[in-house]
């Protein structure tokens, strides 16, 4: 079977069966938890969730934690103050002083230098690397592409993390005009995903803007900012059933959903099949067995 992988970023539970929208919720589809990939007390971040779905166990096993990520990017972040930082880290442990904002302002902290750095601290270790699903199907002789995936080494999506909480106080037109920029790029990246199904056995392919419009968009008071949200869910769909159609074997799997009262990433990642799997998907762990085992050629 041609398979296609779809990695979509915070694509929520709730949303896509609300509005019924059917190519993303295929014949098969259910919840998995993503919690079982994280360390006790770490956040329900992506490049920490997503590791341990290409991997199938958790990140931090190898390394990668969210407390590794904090230091390491805000080191770069306060470059030649780095050794104060430390010893706030020192002093004060985690706790958050709430003064980065003001030292950004002041050009204390260069967020710029963060956002070009991200994809190499958020990286899996090689010797990770070689564990995950996709160094496997290459062993196993099946032809593999995969675009910038986090863990991997993924320069613009890095890029958009580190600044993404600047978009907040953005108005809602402008906080539009930034989703639609990177939507048009994730549009791009599926069609360029679908044209590799043409030539490899497994397509692995991510897509962030769920993500992204869930932060920003995902206000149930306001209809207006509801309305604009739906619509980067239903233009996703519409792309990925385009995408589809090269493929036998399509799995459809989130990190996580959203919470709108506390604007955070929900507790519950989605998954959906076109294909019945032995065993139904409960973790994020689960699904490195299942693509290997079940859903490549035969």
């Amino acid at each position: 079977m041609k398979t296609l992988v779809l990695a979509i970023d915070g694509l929520d539970p709730g949303l896509v069966e609300k509005w019924r929208l059917g190519p993303l919720l295929q014949e098969v589809h259910g919840v998995h938890d993503p919690r079982a990939g994280l360390g006790e007390g770490e956040p329900i971040y992506t490049p920490l969730v997503w590791s341990s779905f290409l991997l199938g166990e958790p990140a931090h096993k190898y390394g990668l934690t969210m407390r590794e990520v904090r230091i390491r990017r805000d080191c770069v972040g306060y470059g030649l103050l780095s050794p104060l930082y430390r010893l706030k880290l020192r002093l004060l442990g985690g706790r958050k002083l709430g003064v980065r904002r003001l030292l950004m302002k002041l050009g204390l902290y260069n967020i710029d230098r963060v956002a070009r750095a991200l994809h190499e601290i958020e990286s899996l270790p090689p010797e990770a690397v070689e564990r995950t699903f996709v160094r496997e199907a290459e062993r196993r002789g099946y032809s593999v592409w995969i675009g910038e995936f986090p863990g991997l080494g993924d320069p613009y999506y890095a890029s958009v993390r580190a600044k993404f909480s600047l978009y907040f106080n953005l108005s809602l037109e402008e906080r539009r005009r930034r989703a639609e920029g990177l939507y048009k790029h994730d549009k791009a990246v599926i069609e360029e995903a679908s044209r590799a199904l043409r030539d490899h056995d497994l397509v692995v392919c991510y897509v962030a803007i769920i993500d992204i419009a869930n932060h920003m968009f995902y206000r149930p008071g306001s209809l207006r900012a509801m309305a604009m949200l739906a619509s980067y869910y239903r233009r996703v769909a519409e792309d990925v059933e385009d995408a589809a159609r090269g493929a036998e074997a399509v799995l459809i799997v989130s990190d996580h959903g959203y919470d709108p009262k506390t604007h955070s990433h929900g507790d519950w990642g989605f998954w959906s099949l076109n294909v019945e799997p032995p065993e139904r998907p409960r973790t994020v762990l689960d699904f490195k067995k299942l693509i290997l085992d079940h859903l490549l050629p035969r």
